[in-house]
């Protein structure tokens, strides 16, 4: 069994589902007061994390957005977002994906001293599946990224309901490279006359 965190302006709902199913029509629902929001809710408290590969778990449960912060990750609306920082090892193309999590999570990668002032990085993207996203990065040696994950927001059931519907829970974050420039020298070129 697992559990599923939905988030409205007015509630956060938890429900529990079997394990394999995203949601399901006998699942319980139980309304609950928000929890304390997670340690790296803020940009300023981002994790860090290093090298490469890489895994990380974390819970969205109870995060936030701040003031300024972006709210669409690849094209996608999202609320309730946690953040990482990455220093890239050396300079290649890396991997960033939600594989494991258990809700259909957000992934954006950015660059930036503060949270309203964030670039986002240019990245080659796709969903793997509902709750995963993949983003495919050229980094560069010694660069600071930050990765945000956020809950896909959702329009609600009812008309009447103005709120989003936003899927918190546990997150996994995985990074690996995926190929790299080739420094210089490192061609063997030899010269031949023919």
């Amino acid at each position: 069994i697992q559990s599923l965190t939905f988030a409205t302006a007015r509630r956060v709902i938890t429900l529990t589902a079997l394990v394999g199913t995203l949601l399901r029509p006998e699942a319980s629902v139980l309304a609950q007061e928000p929890p304390p929001p997670p340690a790296n809710d803020n940009f300023a408290d981002a994790i860090e994390i290093s090298g490469t590969p890489g895994s990380v778990t974390g819970d969205n449960t109870g995060a936030t957005m701040e003031p300024g912060e972006a709210v669409i990750l690849q094209g996608v609306p999202v609320d309730g977002t946690v953040w990482y920082k990455w220093t890239a090892p050396e300079s290649g193309d890396y991997q960033f994906d939600t594989s494991g999590s258990i809700f259909p999570a957000g992934l954006g990668v950015f660059q930036g001293d503060s949270v309203d002032m964030l670039t986002e990085v240019p990245t080659n993207s796709s969903f793997l599946s509902s709750s995963q996203s993949i983003l495919n990065v050229a980094a560069v040696s010694n660069q600071v990224y930050y990765i945000a994950i956020g809950g896909t927001a959702f329009a609600p059931a009812s008309p009447d309901d103005t709120n989003l519907v936003v899927v918190l829970g546990t997150h996994q974050l995985n990074w690996r490279r995926t190929s790299g420039f080739p420094s210089a020298g490192s061609f063997g070129f030899s010269r031949e006359v023919y």
